[in-house]
């Protein structure tokens, strides 16, 4: 007779290697990167009216949802900016995308495009401030092609500068920076990405 698996005798046959189970999921068990949910500053973060099994990080109670929503800054605040645009502008969810060369592998930059509007983001990767520009910036990524025909005017390293352009959204508030700039002076060449920083300019 087969016994359903559920349904068998617990011996020792069926019992792990508790040495060896706790060495593997101490290795590779995701919960050594994950705490419960901070929802807010309470003893437990909101998550549970009791002790959790997984403990809950001494920083709960300035980080947390609660606190997220008071300030007009935070990563919180920064998604619902991201989602009331998608809503708004049809071309950052329908618009075709194209990857291009900001002249510094520590960017990534692409241009999204649709029924004549253009979008260039902008994305800083590291922790320092990098230079958007160079010989090579302006070409589509892996094709090596000429800067786009609608950066008439403006240099032929320099296709990331968009005259008249209006920023929708940067991760360093009003985006007061190089790049800014560009809008609006079409023979600056180069522009500084701050630390982590990620622009988005709608033409």
């Amino acid at each position: 007779m087969v016994i359903p698996q559920g349904q068998r005798p617990v011996t020792h046959a069926f019992l792990p290697n508790s040495v060896r189970d706790l060495q593997i999921i101490g290795a590779r068990s995701r919960d050594n990167g994950r705490t419960p949910m901070q929802w807010d500053g309470s003893q437990y973060a909101g998550f549970s009216t009791v002790e959790p099994w997984l403990g809950i990080p001494a920083n709960h109670s300035y980080i947390n949802v609660e606190v997220e929503k008071q300030d007009p800054d935070s990563i919180y605040a920064f998604y619902k900016k991201l989602v009331a645009l998608r809503r708004e502008y049809e071309i950052i969810a329908d618009g075709s995308i194209r990857f291009t060369d900001a002249g510094n592998d520590n960017i990534i930059s692409y241009i999204r495009e649709l029924d004549g509007q253009k979008l260039y983001v902008f994305c800083n990767l590291r922790g320092t401030d990098q230079r958007i520009g160079g010989a090579a910036a302006g070409t589509e990524q892996g094709c090596g092609t000429a800067p786009d025909p609608g950066s008439a005017g403006l240099p032929s390293d320099a296709p990331f500068a968009v005259p008249g352009g209006k920023i929708l959204i940067s991760n360093y508030g009003k985006a007061e920076n190089a790049v800014t700039a560009l809008a609006a002076d079409s023979t600056a060449e180069t522009a500084v990405l701050r630390p982590y920083e990620v622009i988005a300019v709608l033409q």
